[in-house]
């Protein structure tokens, strides 16, 4: 890819044909890996320590960037 960047910086190759070859490859990668196993998925979650139990329901809580918020969406805990 760099050579052809470089090719149509210069002048020497056509800007609309590369980013048809960069859609294409797009749609192609899209209708093959559209569906992600639940294993795959687990692999780029970011693991959760526990630090206590919910006042509200008692589910997990854990801390945020800025926050502890509930496991449990439904009950929508948190403390800022």
């Amino acid at each position: 890819w760099e050579t052809e960047l470089t090719a149509i910086a210069k002048g020497q190759a056509d800007p609309e044909g590369f980013m048809a070859g960069i859609a294409e490859m797009t749609r192609g990668l899209i209708a093959n890996y559209s569906q992600i196993s639940e294993d795959a998925q687990k692999l780029f979650q970011t693991e959760r320590v526990v630090i206590g139990k919910c006042p509200r329901c008692g589910e997990s809580v854990y801390e945020g960037k800025k926050n502890y918020y509930c496991g449990n969406r439904s009950c929508q805990f948190v403390m800022w």
